[in-house]
């Protein structure tokens, strides 16, 4: 079982993801490509760690 501050980091970690692509999304309307796949990267490397820790929680 998820405790509420597990869910509480979870979310927390999820919406900086949400942020750094939606910067990513800045970055490419800008033509700056180079910083919208340092975006993309940095979404990119916090998603897996975050599929794991959901997958493996028991109902």
């Amino acid at each position: 079982m998820m405790t509420d501050s597990r869910k509480a980091e979870l979310e927390s970690r999820l919406n900086e993801a949400i942020i750094q692509l939606q910067q990513a999304q800045k970055s490419l309307r800008k033509d700056e490509f180079t910083h919208a796949s340092i975006f993309i990267g940095n979404a990119q490397s916090q998603l897996p760690k975050m599929r794991i820790a959901l997958a493996t929680q028991t109902h």
